[in-house]
């Protein structure tokens, strides 16, 4: 059965939370970055609220194989409302099948229908799916993304 780029992704739902809490814990094992907070309570916060992003469930031959999550922010230099490619997740078997190309092409033209003008991603210098970004056309701007975590009252 041929895949084509927009069966690959459907909007999550409130229904999904205990699929991508899972997958998400797994990705973080997986990365070597624990989660520090309770990951669904903001997840349920993101798929009810369409105006801060997106999460996609990534699905192929109808199994769920991974997932995608974009929030939303807006760019004086880029022009308009953007969106940051927060995490992408995809099984480990089911890697190195070309469904990473299709999910970012996916995503761009999800992306370009909602009237967003730019995807933002950042990626760990060693992290193989670097060579992947840069083929669909993710340049380094020679800048360094920096974060500051706020104390929560």
């Amino acid at each position: 059965m041929a895949t084509n780029n927009a069966s690959l992704l459907r909007a999550a739902q409130a229904g999904d939370l205990d699929a991508l809490c899972e997958m998400i814990a797994a990705f973080n094992a997986e990365d070597g970055h624990p989660l520090e907070n309770p990951v669904r309570p903001v997840l349920a916060k993101l798929i009810a609220d369409a105006t801060l992003g997106q999460a996609f469930m990534i699905e192929a031959d109808r199994e769920t194989i991974g997932y995608v999550i974009l929030c939303h922010s807006f760019s004086i230099e880029f022009g308009g409302h953007d969106t940051i490619l927060d995490e992408i997740y995809i099984h480990p078997d089911a890697r190195g099948k070309g469904y990473g190309t299709k999910i970012l092409h996916a995503l761009e033209d999800w992306s370009l229908e909602n009237g967003l003008v730019a995807i933002h991603l950042e990626v760990m210098a060693e992290n193989p799916a670097a060579a992947l970004y840069r083929r669909t056309g993710y340049r380094d701007r020679d800048s360094r993304f920096m974060s500051k975590r706020l104390p929560q009252k």
